[in-house]
Parts: structure tokens; sequence; C-alpha cells
């Protein structure tokens, strides 16, 4: 960095440097603001169409009941094939042949 014979005074060349990429830093943090604030509009319109709301809390909550749902469904699912392999399990054993043969499931 050229320096004039007063310490730490710069020459103009280099503060027109600086000055070039301060400014360019700034226009690059300006292009990312707006690319971020359209992005966010966009997500904000997605979620209103497709939840009735953008607010953040109440997407969160809908969120939490959607993975409640799951969970519930995913037991239910895993509980009927636990049941099936069962029934399989009892038939191929023998047990549940006097059941079948008795007209009980």
């Amino acid at each position: 960095m050229k320096t004039s014979n007063n310490a730490g005074q710069q020459d103009i060349e280099v503060l027109r440097q600086r000055y070039d990429s301060l400014r360019e830093q700034r226009i690059t943090a300006d292009n990312n603001l707006k690319h971020a604030r359209e992005q966010l509009e966009q997500l904000c319109a997605e979620a209103r169409k497709e939840f009735g709301t953008d607010d953040l809390k109440t997407l969160e909550a809908k969120l939490a009941a959607m993975r409640e749902d799951n969970e519930k469904k995913r037991a239910a699912y895993q509980e009927h094939l636990d049941g099936i392999e069962r029934d399989l399990a009892a038939l191929e054993t023998g047990e549940g042949a006097s059941a079948a043969e008795d007209g009980a499931p």
C-alpha cells in the first residue's frame, strides 16, 4: 500500500481503489438484499396460497400439527402391518388354521 511521507496517509490512487472496492461491495449487497426481498415475497405468497397465511408462528403450529398427524398415521400403519405379519405367522404355524375353519378372523 502506497503512503505519502506523512505516516498513515494514503495517496489518492490507494484511496480510489478502496472507494471502488467499497462501492462494488455496496452494489453487491444491494443486489443481494433486493433478491432476498423478492424471494421472501414469493415465498410468503406461496405460503398464503397453500396454507392461508404467511405468519411464521401460525405456520410453525400447522407444521407441528401435520407432523403429529403423520406420526399417528405412521404408527397405525406399522401396527396394521405388524398385525398382518402376526396373522400370517399364525397361519404358517397352524395356530390360525382352526380359527379360520371356525369362521373367526
